[in-house]
């Protein structure tokens, strides 16, 4: 019962904003201020105030890091294998390998890591005794570095199967040294590193607009999906989705296994690697000359195939 409910209330609310958006009940407009108050506002402050004030100690969150991309490393390695072998376009190339390696850690990833690991630490002593303010802790602070790892990876892979070359780098390089959550993420962590204290004004605050921020991310998701279309041939995207959600997880559980990673460690490494394609890679692949078709597909196709991957893993532990 409790994968049910750690999932429905994810997958509900994705399913609410597509279905609001396609009923014409939001318009255009009021979406992407939506989107902007998630991306510029709510989620940098839930971000900055659970790495400034996180309470996990030692190297879990190293660990678990290390796991992810490591992973998206394989990853990105196999897909391009696989790229040769389907004699894919330059373009299709980076757009196929990005869709096989970058999740959706921030919007959907730790909405699913809180829910879930908060009700199986109760249920589940073999799984830990953490707090449930240690895991939200642990869960972000383990993906806190990822933001500018996914970001460069991303444009190394899409830049080099593009025909706008070193000018991309160029023009990107500032959005991506300026990306809210990147900047969030970092001070958070230089705070917390000073142990400076944080005013509990100023901490209740970040605190109310962070409580916005994985709802508001769920419902952009769906208002997201349900603009974009399923077209085209979908074999490459079907394949692409494949890696992202099929074998990243089984490659990071091997990972996971050979570092000697605890059960909590490994179970907010795989709930993150089951994760779908970041919808950012779709805008990603529009600046850099990538296949926006096939990346928009592997979007689609991700988040539904993730409901299922994302089960799987919850079933395990």
């Amino acid at each position: 019962m409790y994968i049910l409910n750690t999932l429905a209330p994810v997958f509900l609310i994705i399913f609410l904003g597509a279905t609001l958006q396609k009923t014409g009940f939001l318009n255009s407009q009021l979406s992407r201020q939506n989107n902007r108050l998630v991306y510029w506002i709510a989620m940098p402050c839930l971000l900055f105030n659970k790495t400034a004030q996180a309470e996990i100690a030692g190297d879990s969150a190293l660990r678990v890091t290390l796991v992810l991309l490591f992973t998206a490393v394989g990853c990105t390695i196999f897909a391009y294998l696989l790229a040769r072998l389907l004699s894919l376009s330059g373009a299709s190339t980076g757009a196929f390998v990005q869709a096989s390696f970058r999740g959706n850690l921030a919007y959907i990833g730790l909405p699913v890591v809180s829910y879930a690991l908060t009700e199986l630490t109760a249920h589940n002593s073999a799984i830990g005794s953490l707090t449930e303010a240690q895991i939200q802790s642990l869960a972000i602070l383990s993906i806190a570095p990822l933001v500018p790892a996914y970001n460069a990876l991303a444009v190394f892979v899409l830049v080099t199967g593009s025909k706008k070359g070193k000018q991309s780098w160029l023009k990107l390089l500032r959005p991506i040294l300026t990306n809210p959550l990147l900047l969030a993420c970092a001070l958070g962590l230089s705070w917390g590193f000073l142990n400076l204290p944080l005013p509990l004004a100023l901490s209740k605050t970040l605190q109310t607009l962070g409580q916005i921020a994985l709802p508001l991310a769920l419902f952009s998701i769906g208002v997201s999906l349900a603009t974009t279309k399923v077209t085209g041939k979908v074999t490459v995207p079907i394949i692409a989705t494949s890696i992202k959600v099929v074998v990243a997880p089984i490659f990071g559980l091997l990972l996971a296994n050979w570092l000697g990673l605890s059960n909590i460690e490994t179970a907010i490494a795989l709930l993150y690697l089951a994760c779908p394609t970041a919808i950012a890679s779709y805008i990603m692949a529009q600046q850099l000359g990538g296949d926006e078709v096939l990346t928009s597909n592997s979007i689609v196709l991700s988040t539904l195939l993730s409901a299922l991957s994302l089960a799987i893993v919850l079933a395990t532990f």
